[in-house]
């Protein structure tokens, strides 16, 4: 199925490279939209799983990361965790996205600015940012 010329998508491309450095969470949200667009409501359910699910494995790795500083580890579990997720979501999500907007579309569509796309994923960085601090100073306090 061609999708229509005219129907406006973030490049599948360049949300996979924007998603290494503001997360696959970033990536899974932009694929909500594009799939939306697309027609494919089943497809936006998905990828809004992979949000719900990503967005769980980001607050956990908040809290590992507070624990592992505050027991001075040398290791920081959280980041085998996220290099293992992101190559999930890669392989499971992102690649077979990319291949169907090239799929319908041959690279023949509109493209989203990617002017709000960008602010809302540093936003949305700044205060993960600050979540993993409020909880290391949590602990710290509480021990």
């Amino acid at each position: 199925m061609r999708t229509s010329s005219n129907t406006a998508l973030w490049n599948p491309t360049a949300i996979t490279l924007w998603s290494v450095p503001f997360s696959p969470l970033f990536g899974a949200y932009l694929h909500i939209h594009n799939w939306t667009a697309l027609g494919e409501p089943a497809k936006a359910d998905a990828a809004r799983r992979w949000f719900n699910a990503l967005l769980i494995i980001m607050v956990f790795n908040g809290l590992v990361t507070a624990i592992a500083e505050r027991v001075n580890a040398s290791v920081n579990p959280a980041h085998f965790i996220s290099i293992l997720v992101f190559v999930l979501w890669y392989w499971l999500a992102a690649y077979p996205h990319a291949r169907a907007v090239r799929t319908r579309n041959g690279g023949h569509y509109l493209h989203r600015s990617w002017n709000s796309a960008l602010l809302t994923g540093a936003v949305a960085g700044f205060v993960f940012y600050g979540y993993a601090r409020l909880i290391s100073a949590v602990l710290a306090w509480c021990t």
